[in-house]
């Protein structure tokens, strides 16, 4: 609680795309992604302001243009 952390997404996006994430319902950014040829791993840093509850509730949204499928996601504090 309070504290910062990383969410982890691993992808292998086919085309360029941007992602918004948001936590407890707030605009945390957004991760811009560009198509790979393989797996990638992105980190985001949630900062410290933006966790407010022990158990945070995490959004990602497909913003476009293109899509985005993600494979994993990790918390890591």
């Amino acid at each position: 609680l309070g504290k910062p952390f990383h969410l982890v997404v691993r992808l292998a996006q086919e085309s360029a795309t941007s992602v918004r994430i948001r936590v407890d319902g707030v605009d945390a950014g957004k991760l811009d992604v560009v198509r790979t040829n393989g797996w990638e791993e992105r980190a985001f840093l949630v900062p410290d302001r933006l966790v407010t509850s022990a158990s945070p509730r995490i959004e990602l949204r497909n913003e476009g243009p293109g899509d985005f499928v993600d494979y994993h996601v990790w918390i890591t504090q």
